[in-house]
């Protein structure tokens, strides 16, 4: 990060030894600039971080019994604009961010490989599945029969999902794979 005159500020990446300016990486690389400054902000503010280099405060606090009293960062889908690689590896960041620092995230999201991400690194045991919840959040003109508006989905030990997630969500890639190959065969 490089500002000039108290006026401009640029922010490079650096690849291979390369350096990139992050204006022409794309709109993905700046949407994730906000996100990781507000993470070093409350980072830097919790108690979490305070306690990684504060002894005594270490051996005082449990943050299992205080889990309403953590930091917590809201986000409207981080995934936008990113490349699905990059969703996923917002998950990583998410979880290691939260160990780490104590942050309790909650993340509106529509992308398929940031959850998936989710189930890797439960069946990895990087993140228990009782640190995570997900909501399923179905169109309020069209509950499908029998269901609630509002679904819990969990995460078992070995990364499955336990419920499964509305109509077009998953399913959308299969059905259209589908719809490819019965396309093609009819040609």
């Amino acid at each position: 990060i490089t500002t000039y005159q108290n006026t401009a500020t640029e922010i490079a990446v650096y690849r291979d030894g390369r350096k990139f300016l992050l204006s022409d990486l794309g709109f993905g690389y700046a949407q994730l600039i906000p996100i990781l400054f507000t993470i070093l902000r409350v980072a830097s503010e919790s108690i979490v971080w305070q306690a990684k280099y504060i002894e005594v405060i270490k051996r005082c606090l449990s943050f299992e019994e205080s889990r309403n009293e953590r930091p917590k960062i809201f986000i409207e889908e981080p995934e936008s604009n990113l490349h699905p690689d990059f969703q996923a590896k917002l998950a990583d960041l998410f979880v290691k961010a939260s160990k780490l620092f104590g942050i309790q995230f909650i993340i509106e999201t529509h992308s398929e490989y940031l959850i998936r991400q989710l189930q890797c690194l439960t069946a990895r045991k990087d993140i228990n599945p009782e640190d995570i919840s997900i909501y399923y959040f179905n169109n309020p003109i069209k509950i499908p029969e029998g269901e609630k508006q509002v679904n819990k989905i969990e995460i078992r030990q070995d990364g499955i999902l336990k419920q499964d997630f509305g109509s077009g969500f998953y399913d959308q890639a299969a059905n259209s794979t589908y719809d490819l190959f019965r396309l093609i065969g009819d040609n």
